[in-house]
């Protein structure tokens, strides 16, 4: 999706501005429309140019602009005119924003449109709803049915749900994405079809603390002290929001604080004034009282000591800071109700709480920025269960990513320098979510119309997707394509790897190779193939197809029901269709088989660790070590107790022998079942390489709507062997071939049943 949404402006509901509009509510309409200029016929001359009077846009460039048009409009004197001279990815957008309306069902936003040679991307309007904390509440575009080409003027909408006891911001607009022109006018805002104009809406928003606002600080030049200095202040930040007793009491806005100290920093022209600065906030946060008690863990049970970055190594800081912070850690109280961390009851993954999502912040400037790079780093620095297997040192991604979240003028480059980030730590539990859509832009709303899986490291054609079986007399299941727009795949791939988080290769790949994935997505309608079929090398263009139609589109092998019986005589369980109750029918049907073959190259859409172990093992054995965070000692992982499944003596377990399917889809909840059930007495594990992700998940909030995630606990064999990056263990390893793609064989399948035939 794209959202080129919400914009902080000069509010129309400022304490006054809020009094005039709601004592005149009930008025002259033409009076009230003014107040919200949907036709754009109140104008301001900015900088020599006409904009319009209470809307947010960016400023103008050589490549993109948005401008008054008095010549171009569809009624009155005056319409907005989007340009785009280059073939730019970037949205450009105008932005209201207003208080919400009191009670309704359905907020809808009207109006005119007029489009000249818009390629590459489209043209549309949008809106949502935000709550207090700036977290999307309801959102919908243009993005399914975008304006494209050359079109006179049309009447568009789009609606949301709205709930009104949480709305506290309307936002709304035009957005262009791609090359061209469009004209936007006389724009329509509805609640329950009645005109936001004839509804009262709340009284104001919440006053703005204006220390967020850092749009008038100038970026530091970026010189290798410099760099030291944000670098330690970044660690030092962390330590002492997850540390000092009085940010874990929710004493102070962390984030604010953040704000106030970065000018500081920024014009701080030598180590010892960075320092002195330093021991002056120390300071400022008040004493900390000894604790005899404090730290008391068992080290025995440590699994990972906490680690400080660089704030403690001789000669950094000074030693005076260096005491003060050692006395912060060292009578570090316990605390269960830590502002900003807690966990998961019985299960142990950390909650990140209190973090404001900044959600309605399209253009992040710099605090917002750095704020999220020292957020996410600190998160993962005392709280990521795997912090040990990152493959680089985590400390030097602070250094490295400074320059990059300094240097991200504009939304696009904060949105890859957050991707590329959560990347560094290898976990495909690493999700990413942007609310405001610009990473659905910058991969592409269009997609190479087929489906495909790297095979043998070649990315083949396997199936078709519902709206492309034109393609089928052009390509072939089996063909292997060679080239995407004139670039080699193998070339493509090694670019994109590092804005695709993973585990390990397979992980990656096979993300790669999906809707999800920058490899097959684009802007650009026609597509430009290399492939390979029965070794003749053949140039297709093709056209894309909207991603958002395979959505829809199956990618598993779903069988009517989760079980059935192959050949007769082996059972067959596919999880991802199974129900809770089906084990009952299950037990009976499948008591005489040879064996039974559990495909778990999907998600189980049932829990079966327990009640399938319970069912295939003769007793109770232990399948899993867990780690995971303290509040005791923020940053140590320690070690929790080994669970078991099965029943002791059952003597009416399962007799055939099991086989469990796996692959790189084999993905956290299906990977801690093959564990679980690969204790089963003469079991096998048979395919290749899981996804590496086990563990339930912790959800990380970034400003500017982002929403990434992390393996929240630490998943071990009993015999401590890792399950994180290496994947399940795998007793016999077999992955698909070329040919057996071609033929249309499941070839790991027909490898278990061989094996099951055997017996």
């Amino acid at each position: 999706m794209i959202d080129a949404c919400c914009i902080y402006i000069n509010r129309i509901a400022t304490p006054i501005l809020a009094a005039l509009l709601i004592s005149s509510l009930f008025s002259c309409h033409t009076r009230i429309e003014s107040k919200y200029n949907l036709s754009f016929e109140q104008v301001e001359k900015i900088n020599d140019t006409l904009h319009p009077l209470g809307w947010q846009i960016p400023e103008g460039n050589a490549t993109h602009a948005v401008n008054i048009d008095s010549t171009v409009k569809q009624e009155g004197r005056y319409s907005l005119r989007f340009t785009k001279n280059a073939r730019d990815i970037n949205a450009i957008v105008s932005v209201k924003e207003i208080a919400p309306p009191l009670a309704g069902k359905t907020l809808r936003l009207s109006g005119y449109i007029k489009s000249e040679d818009v390629l590459d991307g489209f043209a549309g309007l949008w809106i949502r709803a935000d709550d207090e904390n700036q977290n999307v509440l309801a959102f919908n575009n243009m993005y399914d049915k975008g304006i494209s080409g050359t079109n006179d003027w049309q009447k568009y909408s789009v609606e949301i749900p709205l709930d009104p006891a949480r709305a506290e911001r309307i936002s709304f607009g035009a957005l262009f994405a791609g090359s061209g022109k469009i004209w936007v006018d006389n724009l329509q805002l509805t609640i329950d079809d009645t005109l936001i104009t004839d509804v009262p809406l709340k009284t104001i928003f919440k006053k703005k603390d204006t220390s967020f606002n850092l749009s008038g600080i100038a970026p530091p030049k970026i010189t290798p002290d410099k760099i030291k200095q944000l670098t330690n202040l970044g660690m030092l930040w962390g330590f002492l929001k997850y540390y000092h007793p009085r940010v874990a009491a929710g004493d102070y806005n962390w984030d604010k604080e953040l704000f106030r100290m970065l000018p500081k920093v920024f014009s701080a022209s030598s180590k010892d004034e960075f320092n002195s600065e330093m021991e002056i906030w120390v300071d400022e946060l008040g004493a900390v009282q000894d604790c005899r008690d404090c730290n008391v863990l068992d080290r025995s049970k440590i699994k990972l000591m906490p680690s400080f970055g660089y704030l403690f190594n001789d000669g950094n800081l000074t030693s005076s800071l260096i005491s003060r912070l050692a006395k912060i850690r060292d009578n570090y109280d316990d605390r269960s109700s830590h502002y900003y961390i807690s966990q998961v009851e019985h299960i142990g993954n950390p909650i990140f709480k209190n973090e404001l999502a900044f959600g309605s912040s399209y253009y992040l400037n710099i605090g917002l920025r750095l704020l999220a790079l020292y957020r996410y780093w600190n998160s993962i620095q005392y709280f990521f269960p795997y912090r040990h297997l990152i493959k680089e040192d985590w400390n030097e991604v602070l250094v490295e990513f400074i320059p990059k979240f300094v240097q991200a003028s504009i939304r696009s480059e904060y949105v890859l320098a957050c991707l590329e980030l959560t990347g560094r730590i290898q976990d495909t539990h690493a999700y990413f979510q942007d609310q405001i859509g610009t990473l659905d832009s910058l991969k592409g709303m269009l997609i190479i119309p087929f489906k495909t899986k790297f095979i043998e490291r070649k990315l083949l054609v396997t199936g078709y997707y519902k709206d492309s079986a034109e393609i089928k007399p052009l390509l072939k299941v089996g063909d292997i394509i060679e080239g995407i727009d004139g670039i080699k795949t193998d070339s493509l791939v090694e670019q994109l790897l590092k804005f695709t988080p993973g585990s390990n290769r397979d992980a990656q790949l096979e993300q790669l190779s999906s809707n999800k994935g920058f490899l097959l997505r684009s802007n650009n309608p026609d597509v430009k193939l290399l492939t390979r079929s029965k070794g003749k090398l053949t140039e297709h263009v093709i056209k894309r197809i909207p991603v958002r139609s395979t959505y829809t589109s199956s990618n598993a092998n779903v069988i009517d029901r989760g079980y059935k019986k192959l050949n007769g005589d082996i059972g067959y369980i596919y999880p991802a269709s199974l129900k809770e109750s089906d084990i009952e029918s299950i037990k009976p049907l499948f008591k005489n088989t040879k064996g039974l073959i559990i495909d778990l190259r999907c998600y189980p859409s049932t829990f079966m660790p327990f009640t399938y172990g319970s069912w295939l093992k003769q007793t109770s054995s232990p399948f899993v070590h867990f780690t995971s965070i303290s509040l005791k000692m923020p940053g140590a992982i320690v070690h929790r107790k080994n669970i078991s499944n099965g029943t002791f003596c059952n003597n009416d377990f399962y007799k055939g022998k099991v086989i469990i399917l796996v692959n790189a889809s084999t993905i956290s909840q299906a990977e801690y079942t093959t564990m679980a059930l690969s204790t089963v007495q003469g079991s096998l594990v048979l395919g290749s390489t899981t996804a590496g992700a086990d563990g339930d998940i912790s959800e990380i909030t970034l400003p500017g709507g982002i929403k990434t995630s992390i393996s929240g606990t630490g998943v071990y064999y009993p015999d401590g062997t890792e399950t994180q990056q290496t994947g399940v263990k795998i007793d016999i390893s077999l992955r698909p071939t070329i040919e057996g793609i071609r033929s249309g064989r499941d070839e790991v399948l027909e490898k278990a049943m061989d094996l099951i035939s055997e017996k």
